[in-house]
């Protein structure tokens, strides 16, 4: 699809000033991005818009006033894939609470899709590829490279033509009341902070093979990454990745090396 270059908002002006646009369109397309490779604390990014004749990209980083913002979009019905994450970010980073959402990736289970990400739904449907480069880039980053722009589109671009399709699939096979309730429960677990386990939550991939002191001291070793990632404001892996958390583990309790600094709760 050929479409002009997407309106970026960046202050409360022009994001005000494009509400009134906002409220003439319903349904709307609605992404985001968030960034939780490059930081402790993962934070909303990027919220991207999609219209019928319009894309926009409005800058959540800059001190942006959501108030009008909210109240127009809770009153529109919201297109998304995978709703979870969005409106999680949108709750989180915008204080944003949905009226009505049509999740896509919902759909194309119900109708029985075998492959359900956006880019299988899109390639299938419309036959397009999409670019894929900029899945595991810095959503922090400014200014947005020309690569980033045309993926944060792309996330709705195809979205209001896809669930159109899909929601003709799903009456037709009687699943549209299955599916609205779906979309209700998804919206309802996404406005709830899922609470964390303390006693699995350091359990990480390998640590199933420990045992006795070496687990003792993983749970200690996971709790000091923990911390020291949140004071630095960095990814966990970037303190120390889960393998090697494992064998430090193991090594302290060989007796091949000592606890770092600040590590509690493991001594003999």
């Amino acid at each position: 699809m050929t479409r002009p270059y997407p309106l970026i908002i960046t202050n409360n002006k022009l994001l005000n000033d494009w509400c009134d646009i906002l409220e003439r369109h319903d349904p709307v397309a609605v992404d985001t991005e968030g960034d939780s490779l490059h930081c402790y604390f993962e934070k909303l990014c990027l919220i991207q818009i999609g219209l019928p004749e319009q894309d926009v990209l409005i800058d959540p980083l800059e001190p942006l006033d959501f108030t009008r913002f909210n109240a127009v979009l809770a009153q529109r019905r919201l297109i998304l894939h995978g709703c979870d994450f969005d409106l999680r970010m949108l709750r989180r980073g915008a204080k944003f609470v949905p009226g009505e959402v049509l999740d896509t990736y919902l759909a194309a289970r119900l109708v029985g899709l075998k492959e359900v990400g956006l880019a299988s739904l899109v390639k299938e449907f419309f036959g397009i590829e999409l670019p894929k480069s900029s899945q595991k880039a810095n959503w922090a980053r400014r200014p947005l490279t020309p690569a980033m722009v045309e993926y944060a589109i792309n996330d709705t671009l195809y979205l209001i033509e896809l669930a159109e399709r899909l929601s003709d699939e799903l009456r037709a096979k009687g699943r549209w009341e299955w599916f609205e309730e779906s979309c209700r429960k998804a919206v309802a677990a996404a406005g709830e902070d899922r609470e964390k386990d303390p006693e699995r939550i350091w359990k990480i991939p390998g640590s199933a093979g420990l045992r006795g002191r070496e687990l003792a001291l993983l749970r200690a070793l996971w709790h000091w990454r923990d911390a020291e990632a949140q004071k630095a404001d960095r990814p966990s892996f970037q303190i120390l990745r889960n393998e090697e958390l494992i064998e430090l583990a193991k090594s302290v309790d060989a007796g091949r090396t000592h606890l770092p600094a600040g590590v509690h709760g493991a001594r003999r």
